[in-house]
C-alpha cells in the first residue's frame, strides 16, 4: 500500500512529499513556493527640502527566494516613469509635494510597491543661490543684471524682480530659467497658492 504525507511551513512555503510502496521503496522532495513579495528599500531621494537641492532616486529590491526580475522594475516620479536614474536639480520640479515610487516583482510573480513623498520650497535665501547658479553657469549672461536680481531679493523686493526678469528674458536671461525664477518670487508672493 502507498502512503502519502504532506505537510508545509507557512512561512517559506516549503512543501514536503513523502511516498512509500509496499514498505520497501521511498522517495521524497522538497518544493518551494515563493509567495513574498520583494523587498523594496527608498534610501533619502533628497538632499535638501528647498528647491537648489537634488533628488536622487535611489533604492534597493532584493527578493532572496525566486529573485527579482528586474525587466519589470518601474521606477515612477508623480506617476510618471523614470527612465533614467540620474540625479535631478528640484528646481527642476514644481513647488510643493511630490510622491517617488518603486514596484517590483520577483520571478514567481509576486509584487510590491513602496512610495515616498518630499517637499521641494523656495525662499528668498534659495532663490538668490539660483541666481547666482545661473549667472555661473552662464544662463544669466550678464553680471550686472545678476547682481541687481540679487540686491532685489536682498530688500525682499519681489515685484522690482519679477519685472527686471521679464525685461530680461530671452535678453540677458534664458527663457527657462527666467521660468524657474517667476515661478519661485510668485510662490513667495503668495505662498498660500502651493498646496501641500
Amino acid at each position: 500500500m502507498a502512503v502519502h504525507s504532506w505537510n508545509y511551513n507557512l512561512y517559506h512555503r516549503n512543501y514536503h512529499f513523502y511516498r512509500q510502496v509496499h514498505g520497501d521503496f521511498q522517495a521524497s522532495s522538497n518544493i518551494t513556493v515563493d509567495w513574498t513579495a520583494p523587498e523594496i528599500t527608498i534610501n533619502s531621494v533628497v538632499t535638501s527640502e528647498y528647491n537648489t537641492g537634488v533628488f536622487q532616486p535611489k533604492f534597493e529590491v532584493a527578493d532572496i527566494l525566486s529573485g527579482v526580475d528586474q525587466a519589470k522594475t518601474e521606477v515612477m516620479l508623480d506617476g510618471k516613469a523614470l527612465t533614467a536614474l540620474t540625479d535631478i536639480p528640484l528646481y527642476k520640479l514644481e513647488l510643493g509635494t511630490h510622491t517617488f515610487t518603486v514596484k517590483a516583482i520577483d520571478l514567481a510573480g509576486n509584487r510590491s510597491t513602496k512610495s515616498v513623498d518630499f517637499q521641494v520650497k523656495t525662499s528668498y535665501a534659495t532663490l538668490e543661490e539660483l541666481v547666482q547658479r545661473f549667472a555661473d553657469e552662464g544662463t544669466i549672461n550678464n553680471k550686472g543684471i545678476a547682481n541687481s536680481l540679487l540686491k532685489k531679493l536682498q530688500n525682499q523686493n519681489l515685484s522690482s524682480f519679477i519685472s527686471e526678469v521679464h525685461a530680461q528674458t530671452r535678453n540677458h536671461i534664458s527663457a527657462e530659467v527666467a521660468e524657474y525664477l517667476l515661478r519661485d518670487a510668485a510662490m513667495l508672493l503668495n505662498p498660500w497658492q502651493i498646496d501641500n
